[in-house]
């Protein structure tokens, strides 16, 4: 079992000419606790989002629970949750995924 919860190294991603991540690069033990602040366009949404399974990087390697973002089929292979700032449903996923990855512990 990897030593961290989260490992992300070197994470890129764009939209269009926006350069949203340039690098990030985190690493969190498992039982510790952090806070993700910044200003208004820093990254941290697109952070979480990648993180949550939600969003792919354009480079980089980002690992959540000893799973490679790249290799999940599915966000509730992570065992976390995320509450996003907006309620969201994403195209990549049936209704039925979504409301089973929002459900608590996805059970």
């Amino acid at each position: 079992m990897n030593e961290y919860m989260i490992d992300i190294k070197n994470l890129h991603k764009t939209f269009g000419d926006v350069h949203a991540l340039q690098g990030v690069t985190l690493q969190v033990k498992r039982g510790e606790i952090y806070g993700f602040i910044g200003k208004n366009g820093a990254g941290k949404s697109t952070t979480m989002n990648i993180m949550a399974g939600l969003s792919r990087p354009d480079s980089g390697s980002c690992i959540v629970n000893s799973h490679a973002i790249n290799t999940i089929k599915h966000p509730g292979q992570l065992s976390i949750g995320y509450l996003p700032e907006a309620p969201a449903f994403f195209g990549w996923m049936t209704a039925r995924e979504s409301l089973q990855y929002l459900k608590p512990n996805n059970k």
